[in-house]
């Protein structure tokens, strides 16, 4: 039986608050918080690093939640790293998940340490997701996919727009009553037949 380093991180723009659980529920040390790059990655594998020198530790799980593209470069730093054959598992968890999962919990406030904790005890219960693969082929092609969406979005936006604008000065479809020769009561116009 591998024993097991759970790091739960609360993720945001600038910072990851990051909580260490060991199997028996216990927490080593309080939430700390690091910085959301490259720098901060390094201070929490050094983190890491000790502890597992320090508690023997043969497996390391973190996760955090997926939130936006926050945790894309954490998560893509830590599936590629190793430290002295401790293996590294990395799960990107649904939100969905964790708020379901925080209400088993009597009157967990919402702060960050909270979260990290609670994301923390996710991942000591199981029930995890396919772990996080930074070699996903695909990625680019989503954000292109994703990119072509968001400009039909925004062409189709426009076009309503300009159509309303249009039938404000253009109310309703013109009137044609002239005769086939002429084009919608424009006199002198003949088409080309």
């Amino acid at each position: 039986m591998f024993k097991t380093l759970f790091v739960g991180i609360d993720i945001s723009l600038k910072t990851a608050t990051c909580c260490f659980l060991n199997q028996e529920d216990k927490h080593h040390g309080k939430p700390f918080d690091v910085d959301n790059n490259l720098t901060g990655f390094e201070e929490l594998k050094q983190k890491i690093t000790t502890l597992c020198q320090f508690k023997k530790y043969d497996l390391v799980c973190i996760g955090l939640e997926a939130t936006s593209m926050y945790g894309f470069h954490l998560l893509n730093y830590f599936s590629n790293t190793t430290i002295d054959g401790v293996k590294f598992h990395v799960y990107q968890i649904n939100a969905k998940y964790v708020n379901r999962f925080k209400k088993a919990f009597p009157e967990k406030e919402k702060t960050d340490p909270a979260e990290a904790g609670v994301i923390a005890e996710y991942l000591r219960f199981g029930k995890l997701p396919v772990e996080f693969k930074p070699e996903d082929p695909y990625l680019p092609l989503q954000r292109l996919v994703r990119y072509r969406y968001h400009l039909s979005k925004t062409i189709e936006r426009e076009k309503k727009l300009y159509l309303a604008n249009l039938f404000l000065k253009f109310p309703g479809p013109p009137e044609c009553t002239a005769d086939p020769p002429t084009l919608c009561g424009v006199s002198g116009y003949k088409p080309d037949l």
